[in-house]
């Protein structure tokens, strides 16, 4: 089985955004994209159903992110959709027909109603201070679906000038409102292995299972799973 694999901070016009990556082999396929895709493409969030793949471009850090709606068979475009209150996506989660997107520039979850591949409705769903400011205060990254529920992850709230101070990252439990975990020093991405809820502690350089008793260190300032 192949894994899709994004990337960000992608500088050079046409150079790669999507991959696919044979594990077995390590053989990595660069995708091509449709022509009306911009040369130059970070991409900070993927998620998929059974027909569509989603795919999401954060644009500057002070603008409005886009989202594109690919055909998962063929890869062909179907929507480029300009958000119209997302600022610097981070991730994706795809239920039915609702599309869950952490607009980590303005600390929300913002929730799309979709009809196939066409965009209906964009709403708040879910903010970590309700009447906080739209500001990236608690840097939310990473959005899940876990038996019925929304989990998502944040740094914290900002304690300084630079996030690299802030060690008090979170796992959070949006359908229930509970905190399920804390303390973390810049969590990303979140995924279920086996029942478990895993993420990376990337200020570690290390993948943490939630129990804490089962930890992989790594090379690097880990981001994806």
């Amino acid at each position: 089985m192949d894994i899709l694999v994004s990337f960000c901070n992608v500088r050079l016009p046409g150079r790669p955004a999507l991959a696919l990556l044979e594990p077995n082999t390590s053989d990595c396929r660069v995708l091509q994209l449709p022509n009306e895709v911009p040369r130059r493409l970070s991409i900070t969030g993927l998620a998929a159903s059974a027909h569509y793949l989603y795919v999401a471009l954060p644009g500057a850090p002070t603008d409005l992110s886009k989202l594109l709606v690919l055909d998962r068979a063929d890869l062909r475009l179907l929507n480029y959709y300009h958000f119209r209150s997302v600022v610097d996506v981070h991730s994706l989660w795809v239920s039915g027909e609702r599309l869950y997107v952490v607009s980590t520039g303005t600390d929300e979850v913002i929730e799309l109603q979709m009809r196939g591949a066409e965009v209906l409705a964009e709403t708040v769903f879910w903010r970590p201070e309700p009447g906080g400011p739209r500001a990236d205060l608690y840097h939310l990254n990473a959005i899940y679906g876990w038996s019925g529920e929304l989990l998502v992850a944040g740094f914290g709230k900002k304690t300084g000038e630079i996030w690299s101070l802030t060690r008090d990252g979170f796992v959070f439990n949006i359908t229930r409102g509970e905190k399920i975990a804390s303390g973390i020093p810049h969590p990303h991405s979140l995924i279920v292995i086996n029942d478990t809820l895993a993420y990376c502690e990337s200020g570690k350089m290390a993948v943490h299972a939630i129990d804490r008793a089962h930890v992989q260190h790594l090379p690097g300032y880990a981001r994806g799973l």
